[in-house]
């Protein structure tokens, strides 16, 4: 990842879902962050959620506000909650 161009505000990880909130300088370095965490092992997939622009007056600069989805290995889906049948 290029120096000084992506900063990260949040990590959290449940159930091997991990949520990652960050800044970077543009589309490109967000893209690139993707293609890297799709290459670690432990990271099944990389989900982009949301890529907002933001303009930073006081900088003169614009940058781009993102949040991702990742699932790890441990990661499992929910099993749907269904009607118990009564044994008789």
């Amino acid at each position: 990842m290029p120096k000084n161009r992506l900063w990260l505000r949040s990590l959290s990880e449940k159930k091997g879902l991990l949520k990652l909130q960050g800044t970077a300088m543009d589309n490109e370095t967000i893209a690139l962050f993707m293609t890297n965490l799709e290459k670690a092992e432990h990271i099944t997939t990389v989900d982009l959620k949301n890529a907002k622009l933001k303009h930073l007056k006081k900088y003169k600069l614009n940058v781009v506000d993102f949040d991702l989805d990742c699932k790890t290995y441990s990661f499992k889906k929910k099993k749907p909650k269904g009607k118990r049948g009564r044994k008789r």
